[in-house]
């Protein structure tokens, strides 16, 4: 089963599949071979064979909504040997379009049991030089950075926590062995059960996962990471998920303490970081100095002290307008 496949079944189980994933696979299915559906269905009932009795049962339960009973020849051909109802179940799911999917961020039905209940959903957006802290509604700690928003339901659901962020958030997550917690971007799943990471996921930027403690799954289109503490891995678009490497974990949430670091970013990652913080827009007019690698630290420390101490190190010259900065020269070190 190819990776993409085995993940989309992943995130279907977890109640996280969106409509075009569910469409890709059932063109995937369609364009499948004789021979290529009979080895797609022994290694389905394996991976479905591993579940536990409570996953089989939401299945089964899932099965008794639908709107349709049929399941096609090929499916059944092969199913009774390896657990029909759990195949039955998931292709069923997989290939009935009027079937209403649990897809927890469009806020629809979930129906994980006959008492199926609508999840009530909150958001928490902050501006420019904000920065909040809130309790999740199982104990687990978010710290939310500027610029940046968490999409949270009022009440879990039964079998999973699910969240999803745009932006920068450190995460403190009460383990719950039943209920695995996952944070959704737009480009990858985050699974958690209980750890303190710190996750950064702004558009044109990679997207970038720190363990603290504990592990973190990070799954991409094509690949997965697991990263244990002090390891990070970072997503590009394009080019997938890096190699986990060594870091030190507190770094990348120093921001909590009103920390900026700005060490081996880019002159162009250190305007962006400098926009949420400050609540300003800077541009960089010669193309040249985007790439010019900065370092420093600055803590509690204002705008212009920052703009100078960059200034210095890179001969920067700057107009300012209001809340606009335009930086015009400057020469790479």
């Amino acid at each position: 089963m190819k990776y993409t496949t085995h993940r989309y079944i992943h995130k279907l189980l977890a109640g996280t599949l969106l409509e075009e994933e569910r469409l890709e696979l059932i063109n995937w299915f369609d364009n499948l071979s004789a021979e290529e559906s009979q080895a797609f269905f022994e290694e389905l009932g394996q991976y479905m064979d591993r579940l536990d009795d409570e996953q089989v049962a939401r299945l089964e339960d899932v099965l008794q909504h639908l709107r349709e009973q049929s399941i096609s020849t090929v499916a059944a051909s092969k199913s009774r040997s390896l657990s029909f109802w759990k195949v039955a179940a998931i292709i069923t799911l997989l290939l009935v379009g009027s079937v209403v999917l649990l897809n927890y961020l469009n806020k629809r039905e979930a129906l994980s049991s006959e008492s199926a209940k609508t999840l009530v959903w909150k958001t928490i957006t902050n501006p420019a030089r904000t920065r909040t802290k809130l309790r999740l509604p199982d104990s687990s700690w978010v710290w939310l950075n500027a610029g940046s928003k968490l999409v949270y339901p009022e009440q879990f659901d039964d079998s999973v926590r699910l969240v999803k962020l745009i932006g920068e958030a450190f995460f403190e997550i009460q383990e719950d062995n039943q209920r695995p917690f996952y944070v959704e971007s737009s480009r990858l799943v985050t699974q958690v059960l209980g750890t303190a990471f710190n996750m950064k996921v702004f558009e044109h930027e990679p997207l970038v996962v720190t363990v603290q403690s504990g592990k973190v799954k990070v799954a991409g289109e094509k690949e997965e990471r697991v990263l244990a503490p002090n390891q990070q891995v970072e997503y590009l678009e394009g080019m997938g998920l890096s190699a986990v490497k060594a870091v030190d974990a507190s770094v990348s949430a120093s921001w909590r303490n009103g920390v900026l670091n700005l060490n081996n970013k880019t002159l162009w990652q250190a305007t962006r970081e400098m926009e949420r913080w400050y609540g300003v827009t800077i541009r960089i007019d010669k193309e040249k100095l985007k790439n010019c690698v900065i370092a420093g630290e600055h803590t509690n420390t204002g705008l212009y002290n920052v703009l100078n101490s960059l200034a210095f190190v890179l001969k920067l010259r700057y107009t300012t307008n209001g809340n606009e900065i335009v930086i015009t020269d400057g020469k790479c070190p």
